[in-house]
């Protein structure tokens, strides 16, 4: 029972040892999850099983910093700009960005995934979307590179 007692002392200890190390940039980190992801269309996830898959794949407009809820910008070149209405915001994007298949991402791209993740018709619909409760739709016009919220539309 002593020599249980004493091994089992000594991994509490090293466990406890390794847990102090200090955190690092990089490396591999491997966990188990509860379960699969059930998809791997940002547009259509509504559980965290693909959403903690998807975060490692996708990337976004804007991230957050390392350790922090601080936004900083990830695809988009800077922070966005609102209008003085704030029903308009702007970004500048990161040029020579390509998609996996190699075609740009560029205004057009952007406003199109905005869109569909507002489109409550679509057969794809998973999530709640941009769209808050209570908030007009959003309209897009990816030709001349134009995202507001109408102020009349419900």
């Amino acid at each position: 029972m002593n020599k249980l007692m004493s091994t089992l002392c000594a991994l509490v200890a090293s466990a406890m040892t390794f847990s102090a190390a200090a955190p690092t940039n990089g490396g591999m980190l491997v966990f188990g999850k509860s379960a699969d992801a059930r998809l791997l269309d940002p547009g259509c996830m509504d559980e965290n099983n693909s959403v903690m898959i998807a975060n490692n794949v996708f990337e976004s407009l804007l991230a957050f910093k390392p350790g922090t809820t601080q936004l900083v910008p990830c695809l988009a070149k800077s922070l966005p700009t609102f209008s003085k209405d704030k029903l308009e915001i702007s970004f500048t994007l990161r040029q020579g960005v390509k998609f996996h298949d190699g075609t740009s991402m560029d205004a057009d791209a952007v406003i199109f995934s905005l869109l569909r993740q507002n489109d409550t018709t679509s057969m794809v619909r998973g999530s709640s979307g941009v769209r808050r409760a209570g908030q007009p739709p959003i309209k897009g016009q990816a030709s001349s590179r134009t995202l507001s919220r109408s102020t009349t539309a419900r």
